[in-house]
């Protein structure tokens, strides 16, 4: 039994929530979906004075001359906005035009060769070696990456194919060094009563780990760092980089039953 008045025991924390990105161009945020991890971690740099008006020199002042902050986080799911992150570049479209009867010549293809036709969801016509047809058993098609490979060994030989229109996306790779935006955290914490909301206003995402490309026996994940910056526009200066409020414990969120 405690001799003095204790806090409750629903301020134990047992720290679990979702996150929310708003990259600049965009008006709306997103959810970022999984994550393994999420750490708010704060940058100060201080200067320190040891007085020698002491025997052993005693520390007399000290002071903060930069403050700031970084979100290190592990996710789990490649929305768009993740893979913009991961590959630091932004989305566009890729502006594929419909055309028929494109032709692709190759000098020579080797055995099991693979032809690259720069183009997606292609529809082969032929494959030919010289003026005759291949039969399609002598090829593959991998028709949304634009990939054909040819099983035998060939010279002169020429794809004839046809392409729609395309309404796919990109991304640069590392054509940027971060991408800005906002970010957010809703608390849904099952131990504590007053579940945290984060509002980030001003963050440089930036991939700071490997991009599995081929992964293990689990699930890939990505490590991302969030450099904070000031946002000026926030009236109290106290604010500027971010701010954290809890919520009253209640209805986590008001959902609209769908008939």
């Amino acid at each position: 039994m405690s001799i003095f008045r204790k806090p409750s025991d629903r301020s134990y924390a047992l720290s679990r929530g979702e996150a929310g990105v708003q990259l600049d161009g965009f008006d709306d945020a997103v959810h970022m979906g999984d994550f393994e991890s999420l750490v708010l971690k704060p940058e100060f740099e201080e200067i320190e004075r040891f007085s020698k008006n002491f025997s052993t020199k005693t520390l007399a002042r000290s002071d903060v001359i930069a403050r700031g902050g970084t979100l290190d986080m592990t996710v789990l799911q490649r929305t768009p906005e993740i893979k913009q992150i991961a590959f630091m570049g932004l989305e566009k479209a890729l502006g594929q035009v419909a055309e028929n009867g494109i032709e692709k010549a190759v000098a020579k293809v080797r055995a099991n060769g693979i032809i690259m036709l720069g183009k997606r969801d292609v529809t082969v016509h032929s494959v030919k070696v010289g003026a005759i047809a291949l039969p399609a058993t002598a090829y593959k098609v991998d028709r949304r990456t634009g990939l054909v490979q040819v099983f035998d060994e060939a010279e002169d030989v020429t794809v004839t194919y046809s392409v729609p229109v395309v309404d796919r996306t990109k991304i640069g790779g590392f054509s940027t060094t971060g991408l800005f935006g906002k970010f957010w955290f809703r608390g849904l914490d099952a131990v504590n009563e007053e579940p945290l909301f984060l509002n980030v206003w001003r963050v440089q995402f930036k991939i700071s780990g490997d991009t599995p490309l081929v992964g293990g026996d689990d699930y890939d994940q990505l490590q991302i760092t969030g450099k904070l910056y000031p946002d000026l526009e926030q009236v109290d200066p106290d604010d500027q980089l971010f701010t954290v409020e809890g919520i009253p414990a209640g209805a986590p969120a008001d959902i609209a039953l769908i008939p």
